[in-house]
């Protein structure tokens, strides 16, 4: 403490401080002080150690209280977050236009070209129904089709499962750059974004590519500078599984 005393004002502007640049003579008094405590209060110094220690302990052991219900909360976003989802786009009446429509009706047709049992129909729907744009949006609407029939509210399910894709590698992200309390709160704030509340139920190719972008993120932070190659793998194929969303995908 002596030696902080007499050594604060070594950085300051001399003009701030007037004459009171620290010499050589104040550190060497300054650290003999210090000694001098040392031996004359041996036990003084144990007992502050001791009380430091214990006191270190007491809040490494509340520490790991509180990170034992960081997955609870995690999963308390989530619910939350799908539940307001899910009663938008119940309580939305509107009809689906333009290109909801038309991706609805991708899958919708790729859906029956399946049922038919026959890959290469599949195949010949996915590619030849839309040869402007990619068609990864449409197709992955193609199991909630099967799962509850084919309507507008099953393709908006794609969405969801979006939401929690994007709500999972963004605490991925937040935890591995501040901690895991921070993953929380940066999943708490992306998931009420007022651009991705209003995307949630109108099915769309930008939810979709947003849950991607952030998962191929997470993967090339993982990867840490392509040196582990499990990572790195799972990098390539997000970036390849995101270009069938949006061409620009990469831009992203």
């Amino acid at each position: 403490i002596g030696c902080l005393i007499q050594l604060w004002p070594f950085g300051a502007w001399r003009g701030r401080i007037g004459e009171r640049i620290p010499t050589f003579h104040h550190a060497r008094n300054a650290i003999c002080h210090l000694r001098d405590l040392r031996l004359a209060y041996p036990s003084l110094l144990s007992l502050k150690c001791d009380s430091m220690h214990s006191t270190a302990q007491r809040d490494t052991s509340t520490l790991d209280r509180t990170e034992r219900f960081i997955p609870f909360v995690l999963a308390g976003i989530i619910v939350f977050h799908l539940f307001l989802g899910i009663t938008w786009s119940h309580t939305d009446a509107t009809p689906p236009y333009w290109d909801e429509a038309w991706y609805l009706y991708q899958g919708a047709v790729q859906h029956d070209s399946l049922s038919s049992g026959k890959l290469s129909d599949w195949y010949t729907a996915w590619t030849e129904l839309d040869r402007s744009r990619p068609s990864l949006v449409p197709t992955l609407a193609i199991p909630f089709y099967a799962l509850v029939g084919i309507n507008s509210d099953a393709g908006l399910l794609v969405n969801l499962a979006a939401l929690v894709v994007l709500l999972l590698t963004t605490y991925g992200l937040g935890t591995n750059l501040g901690g895991r309390r921070t993953g929380l709160l940066a999943a708490l704030l992306v998931g009420s974004y007022p651009v991705l509340v209003g995307l949630i139920h109108i099915l769309l190719v930008e939810l979709v590519m947003v849950a991607l972008v952030a998962a191929t993120l997470l993967a090339l932070w993982l990867s840490d500078g392509f040196r582990h190659r499990r990572w790195s793998i799972i990098a390539g194929m997000l970036i390849g599984i995101g270009l069938l969303t949006k061409v620009f995908f990469a831009v992203f």
